[in-house]
């Protein structure tokens, strides 16, 4: 059995945005958003409250509502922890007709995330791309940072 851990996006590369953020500071902060589901946070990272779609985020842009907030827009999260296996997160998200998992560590901290991508790319031996991809790993872009941070 994989775990988890060995599929999911760290931490330290995902995307993730503070509840009370306004559409425009979301956008001025990152003109082009990459992934199509975020994380939304209260306190830190840790604290993760929920999901935003960016295609409804997108949208409320569209029609000028640059001042509603991300806690507007969250959906409610799956939770996952770091112990668990691909084919247990396979189950929950069929289960419960989700894309979108955040992993938890033993003491609730986020430890990273994990999609129905990363686990039919598991699955399939091969990594899912498209147009809007920069980075075809984000395990080994985590990896990367770490060690250009370690030789600074």
């Amino acid at each position: 059995e994989i775990s988890i851990t060995e599929v999911m996006t760290p931490r330290v590369v995902v995307t993730a945005l503070n509840q009370d953020m306004t559409i425009k500071e979301v956008l001025d902060e990152y003109p082009v958003l990459r992934f199509s589901r975020m994380p939304v946070f209260d306190e830190s990272v840790d604290d993760i409250q929920g999901v935003v779609i960016r295609s409804e985020l997108l949208v409320a842009a569209s029609r000028d509502e640059w001042d509603r907030r991300i806690m507007e827009f969250m959906k409610p999260v799956e939770f996952i922890s770091t112990t668990q296996s691909v084919d247990t997160a396979l189950d929950l998200f069929l289960e419960r007709r989700q894309q979108f998992a955040v992993v938890q560590d033993e003491f609730g901290g986020t430890s990273g995330i994990l999609t129905m991508e990363d686990v039919l790319e598991t699955l399939l031996g091969e990594e899912i791309v498209d147009e809007l991809d920069e980075v075809d790993d984000m395990r080994e872009l985590a990896r990367e940072q770490a060690s250009s941070g370690e030789e600074e």
